[in-house]
């Protein structure tokens, strides 16, 4: 027998609770304007990146969870509630870890319900909410250096590290749950740590000419994989789907880089680096591959006795993620023309800079996905932003730094 009440305040004090009923034609107008709104948030967080997707997601979580809170009359730290579910949910967090338990069970319970929306409500789900969980992990890293200096003109130096990279344990919980209409996102409880090795490479002739080339291999790299699945979707309908699971494949990031500085005479410095950087990705029959360029470039002109510098500098830097069947890249390139001028012995410093509307790259992020069942491609533009920017920096140092401080450790002592 169901207990009465006589003014119900709460969903589960209804007479007739859970037996829910409801109209479809009163629902029908509404839940339309939701699934249109729906559709724009996804197209505008699919020309974000991924990092972008994640920060969006925590700072989502994080609102919801203050604000339910609120509700019931209790007020929680935003900075310990961030940082709690970044860590259950293993999204990347640059703030400080702050630590509360009474906000640790109620991220737990929350990353149980965004995680597990579409698996039964069992009693042993309930029971072992705040059971709690632990994730330890011994990393061996070890690492190599070798440098050999034939003459004071020749200096080659040879770096070999290897460490390991464990998955976050939210990709190694059992469950799964429908992230769109189509799509099923799920874990991977047999993921394997991932080994890193990299070796670098440099020699530098005649103090002014640098070359320099990098290899980085990762045997057990975790991708997001999309295949083909049928089964029941959220529509209730028997059909074709795609699943969204972390995987383990094979990445390669290697680079070639040469840098030449030159000074003349007493006024003038140049220096140019050009770079060239590849990346491989590969899983199973898929693989992507992105081959991109960077360089960077000034010209100086001093006058010493007056404590003027002028600076005409370029650059282009590549951007990419890429995965067996993810690739997202873009150039972005600029050049500016800078004026230094220090005064009131050396205690004043002003800058000015002019960002010149020259290019040379069409500054677009390129990215795309490419799988059996779900393809996807989109751009977007931020380069524009840097056109004709004039920036003007003044610094004034109010402490010329003739005080003497020590530095020890053990039983050393260093005059800084």
């Amino acid at each position: 027998m169901q207990p009465h009440f006589k003014h119900p305040i709460y969903i589960w004090q209804q007479p007739d609770w859970p037996q829910f009923r409801w109209d479809s034609t009163v629902l029908l107008e509404p839940l339309s304007r939701g699934s249109m709104l729906y559709g724009k948030l996804q197209g505008q967080m699919a020309l974000a990146g991924f990092a972008e997707q994640d920060h969006t997601q925590l700072e989502a979580l994080t609102s919801e969870l203050v604000a339910s809170s609120q509700i019931e009359g209790v007020t929680l730290n935003p900075a310990s509630v961030r940082s709690s579910i970044a860590r259950r949910l293993g999204l990347e967090y640059d703030g400080l870890l702050c630590e509360d338990h009474y906000v640790e069970g109620l991220t737990q319970v929350m990353a149980d319900a965004v995680t597990n929306c579409r698996q039964p409500l069992t009693a042993d789900r309930i029971f072992n909410t705040y059971s709690g969980g632990t994730d330890i992990h011994v990393t061996p890293k070890g690492g190599l250096q070798a440098m050999w200096n034939p003459s004071n003109k020749v200096a080659t130096r040879l770096n070999y590290t290897v460490g390991t990279q464990y998955p976050p344990l939210s990709s190694l919980q059992n469950y799964g749950q429908f992230t769109d209409s189509l799509i099923y996102t799920t874990s991977n409880p047999s993921l394997r740590p991932g080994v890193n090795h990299e070796v670098v490479l440099s020699s530098t002739f005649l103090n002014s000419l640098t070359l320099e080339g990098r290899y980085t291999h990762n045997a057990n790299s975790i991708f997001r994989y999309y295949e083909p699945k049928e089964g029941v979707v959220p529509s209730r309908a028997n059909t074709y789907f795609t699943e969204n699971s972390p995987v383990n494949g094979t990445y390669n990031i290697w680079s070639v880089n040469l840098t030449y500085t030159k000074q003349f005479g007493k006024r003038w410095m140049a220096s140019a680096t050009g770079k060239i950087v590849g990346n491989r990705a590969s899983y199973g029959s898929f693989s992507n591959s992105k081959v991109l360029p960077e360089y960077s470039w000034f010209i100086l002109y001093q006058i010493p006795e007056r404590s003027w510098q002028f600076y005409l500098s370029g650059s282009m830097q590549s951007y990419s993620m890429i995965t067996p069947q993810i690739k997202q890249w873009s150039l972005d390139d600029g050049m500016a023309v800078s004026v230094s001028k220090t005064m009131l012995q050396n205690r004043l410093q002003i800058v000015g800079m002019w960002y010149i509307p020259v290019h040379f790259s069409d500054g677009r992020w390129h990215g795309g996905l490419t799988s059996e069942s779900y393809v996807t491609s989109y751009w977007a533009n931020n380069q524009f932003r840097k056109n004709n920017l004039c920036q003007l920096s003044i610094v004034y140092m109010f402490n010329k730094g003739n005080n003497v401080r020590k530095y020890n450790r053990s039983s050393e002592s260093i005059q800084l």
